[in-house]
């Protein structure tokens, strides 16, 4: 019965526009859950506070970090949640407030320059074309890489002023917001890139999972511990470095034109 109700709840997520990501994430996240439940010979209906109180330790026994914990939390709260709408329980056993598990503070994990200069000269004679430019665009543009995987022509978009932006269309928290293309050399190759190609289909035409399995590569053969992620940081830390606030990320006027 519960994998059928979580089989539900993964499909509403999908019906109500959560990305593909998160759907996969919030039903890793419940498997785990389930497990717990059957482990423990404990039943979803019946789920009491102290309970949920055990699963958290279990979590953090298991050695998953605090904002993992956190996540996995949140995962089971929403599917209460939806529980609660189909009339399937009574109430949330799941108070994160109660749950939640203190968050150690995390630097950036930015790119030096000898690490910048390194990984340049790796993605100038080693990935394909198609992977180097994203990668690139990751970098001009802060974009998380399954928000990059998923770009299509009709996501670039021309400004006035020469610059070009990028449309997201379902971000983290599958919300909408549109990021500048920082560096002009990447967004003239991305411009150059996309002629011809069909508008509806992704420009890289490979997935997230592709792209990781390139920064693996990077990592091994170059030694920096680079993961795509460490894109997104850089450009943040780059744009505090020159006194910008991150929030400027979501304005025009730091656009450099091509």
């Amino acid at each position: 019965m519960l994998s059928i109700l979580i089989k539900d709840y993964l499909l509403d997520l999908k019906m109500k526009g959560s990305s593909l990501h998160t759907v996969e994430n919030y039903g890793f996240h419940l498997d785990k859950f389930a497990h717990f439940l059957e482990q423990n010979e404990y039943t979803y209906s019946d789920l009491t506070a102290k309970q949920a109180k055990l699963f958290r330790n279990y979590l953090v026994d298991q050695g998953f970090q605090s904002r993992t914990v956190n996540s996995i939390l949140a995962a089971v709260k929403s599917f209460y949640d939806f529980l609660m709408e189909e009339e399937a329980i009574e109430g949330n056993p799941i108070v994160s407030s109660r749950l939640r598990v203190k968050e150690a503070d995390i630097l950036p994990e930015f790119m030096t320059m000898e690490e910048l200069q390194e990984f340049n000269n790796w993605l100038n004679t080693r990935p394909p074309f198609h992977v180097a430019l994203g990668f690139r665009l990751m970098l001009a543009t802060g974009l998380r890489v399954s928000e990059a995987a998923a770009l299509t022509p009709q996501d670039v978009v021309a400004l006035g002023n020469g610059g070009y932006i990028l449309r997201v269309q379902h971000g983290k928290g599958d919300k909408e917001r549109y990021a500048p293309v920082l560096d002009a050399q990447v967004a003239r190759e991305l411009v150059r890139f996309i002629e011809g190609c069909p508008e509806r289909l992704p420009i890289f035409r490979i997935s997230d999972r592709t792209f990781k399995w390139w920064a693996q590569i990077c990592r091994i053969e170059t030694g920096i511990p680079f993961h795509s992620h460490r894109c997104r940081h850089t450009v943040g830390t780059q744009l505090l470095q020159k006194g910008i606030p991150i929030g400027g990320l979501r304005t025009y006027r730091y656009l450099y034109n091509p």
